[in-house]
């Protein structure tokens, strides 16, 4: 059998409840206002939309691609 030691993600189980959660996870807004785009949070989801002209489709790439770099950052940077 083998062994793998995970050595970062988010607590989980009774260490922490749902407020904890929260609270470790809600700067990532912070990360989507600054990328202008619009998002929904879910318990343990993110989605990111941005709408526009079709003609706007390359600047919106733009948007979306910086803004899920800046989310890997701030994952990272939370080791998660």
């Amino acid at each position: 059998m083998m062994v793998i030691t995970v050595d970062c993600s988010v607590p989980q189980g009774p260490v922490l409840g749902p407020l904890e959660f929260i609270s470790y996870t809600e700067d990532v807004a912070d990360v989507f206002r600054r990328n202008l785009v619009c998002y929904h949070l879910f318990a343990d989801d993110k989605q990111l939309y941005r709408s526009g002209k079709i003609s706007d489709i390359g600047r919106i790439r733009l948007y979306l691609s910086q803004c899920i770099l800046d989310v890997r950052d701030w994952c990272s940077s939370r080791r998660l």
